[in-house]
């Protein structure tokens, strides 16, 4: 199995980590400025936790990107978004064409690098296989 990591280069976990820099101050000075609007104004309570449910999440999921973003800069391979697991088969015939391996199997043949009957097994074995 093949291990295939998708992960975001340094340059462009710098660039996120300045948008994510205004992202935060947007949302401080979002929960300031609504918080106050909704104190003055006697909003429900149940609408007040809410609100401010929604801006701590929001923060603190931009603190998190934030984290992720430097933690990836600062590290020397950087840290994967994704890992993606990928089998493969062993058999050289698995990245070729059902074509290109029987003629070079006849190369082999006409070069003597197999006998006849080595060459004949292996054309049969090719040719049952599925492609």
């Amino acid at each position: 199995m093949n291990k295939l990591s998708l992960k975001p280069s340094k340059p462009v976990s710098a660039g996120a980590g300045i948008g994510l820099v205004f992202m935060l101050i947007f949302g401080i000075g979002f929960a300031a400025v609504v918080g106050n609007v909704l104190q003055e104004n006697d909003a429900p309570p149940l609408f007040s936790m809410l609100f401010f449910l929604v801006i701590i999440i929001w923060i603190g999921a931009v603190v998190f990107m934030m984290i992720y973003h430097f933690k990836n800069i600062k590290s020397k391979d950087g840290y994967s978004l994704f890992d993606i697991s990928t089998e493969s088969d062993n058999n050289k015939e698995s990245g070729s064409s059902p074509m290109q391996v029987l003629k070079e199997l006849e190369n082999m043949r006409k070069e003597k690098l197999i006998t006849e009957e080595e060459y004949n097994s292996k054309r049969k074995q090719i040719m049952d296989k599925e492609w």
